[in-house]
Parts: C-alpha cells; sequence; structure tokens
C-alpha cells in the first residue's frame, strides 16, 4: 500500500499499471524496484514486472516487454552494462530483444522476439 505495509486481499483485483513483484523479502524487492527505476535510461521505463527468486536472481520485465535477467549482488554492474548495450544497438533492435541475461562477465546472451529469430533463419549459417 501507499505506507509501504504488505496486505493480502481477498481477492486479487486486476489493476493495468501498476507492476507486477515476487520475492521472498517484500522490502528487499521494493528497494530494488526503486533503485533499478532509478537506473535506467526514461524511454526503459516503467518496470512491468520485477522477481527475485530463491538463488537471488533477479528477472525485471521493462516497459516494452524485455526481460532483464541478472545477478542481485551484480545490479549496478549489470544495469550498466545493460545500458551500454542498448545505447549501442539500434533502437528497433533493442524493441526485438525477448530476454537479455547479463550475469555473463563479458558480454550478454540475447533470446529475440519471434519475428527477429525467424528473419535470422534466413541469413546464410541461420546467424543474425
Amino acid at each position: 500500500n501507499q505506507q509501504g505495509k504488505v496486505f493480502t486481499p481477498e481477492v486479487l483485483p486486476v489493476i493495468d499499471g501498476l507492476p507486477v513483484f515476487s520475492g521472498k523479502h517484500h522490502k528487499q524487492v521494493l528497494k530494488l524496484y526503486t533503485k533499478v527505476q532509478s537506473l535506467l535510461p526514461d524511454g526503459q521505463k516503467p518496470v512491468r514486472e520485477l522477481h527475485i527468486n530463491h538463488r537471488n536472481t533477479v528477472q525485471v520485465v521493462l516497459a516494452n516487454h524485455t526481460t532483464l535477467v541478472m545477478r542481485l549482488a551484480d545490479i549496478d554492474k549489470q544495469i550498466s552494462s545493460w545500458k551500454q548495450l542498448s545505447s549501442n544497438v539500434a533502437d528497433d533492435k533493442v524493441q526485438m530483444m525477448k530476454k537479455v541475461d547479463l550475469r555473463y562477465s563479458n558480454g550478454a546472451a540475447v533470446e529475440w522476439k519471434e519475428q527477429l529469430t525467424l528473419a535470422a533463419t534466413d541469413k546464410r549459417g541461420g546467424h543474425y
């Protein structure tokens, strides 16, 4: 709620525009949400979903439905890597990213949305 207290309604309402959270420690999730929102470029906000699993893997779903996968302990570094990656790639290509795994020390793994995957199979060798 607005006071930061967790509550469980009897019936879960569907409210468009509100982010979806999950994680064992709600204060940690809310704190991370605030941090991620402040670090992301304006065009990628608002965060639609933020999940922290039992292995401290964080999944953040951006406004364009791209999912970022990161380690909780390395959020600052991995958000910085995402900002660098997304600023060096054409905007239309960023929009085609379905999932970006930023947990690698020397880069990221990108899963493309279906349209780009289909186009990539037409290329020599099947690579884009």
